[in-house]
């Protein structure tokens, strides 16, 4: 089962998509959530990202597709 955190969900209308970054760029990704794991700030991913794509789980006002973007932080 795949699952991210549910601060990388974004639901707007109707849609469901995460913005992921693959090779330096943002990309935003359409998606099919299923079960919100509350008790673990999780939500499984039924379709639409890969095991092992990053998302993005901080604010993302003025992204856009196709945007050069460098990872920093925790881990990197």
């Amino acid at each position: 089962m795949l699952a991210i955190p549910t601060a990388a969900a974004r639901r707007k209308d109707g849609d469901s998509s995460v913005w992921v970054i693959a090779n330096g760029k943002l990309a935003k990704r359409a998606v099919k959530f299923g079960v919100i794991d509350e008790a673990h700030d999780r939500i499984q991913v039924l379709s639409g990202l890969a095991e092992g794509e990053t998302v993005v789980t901080g604010p993302v006002e003025g992204f856009a597709d196709g945007q050069a973007v460098r990872v920093t932080g925790k881990g990197n």
